[in-house]
């Protein structure tokens, strides 16, 4: 059992959700919520269209290698 307490809950907005590429449907403040908490690994879907849903919003934020 993990000592970190529940994430919060949060008003549900259709506009929050995202299609990932097998058209799952993945809620942006939630992966917002697990990657604040080390809790979205870095090679899931849901991690992959949280940086690329940002960097789209954000674009001076990109990061260039």
């Amino acid at each position: 059992m993990s000592d970190q307490p529940a994430l919060t809950r949060t008003a549900f907005d259709p506009a929050d959700l995202i299609r990932g590429e097998h058209g799952d449907l993945y809620h942006l403040p939630t992966l917002r919520a697990l990657h604040a908490r080390g809790q979205l690994g870095l090679h899931t879907e849901g991690y992959q269209l949280l940086q690329v849903h940002d960097a789209q919003r954000h674009p001076a934020r990109r990061a260039y290698a």
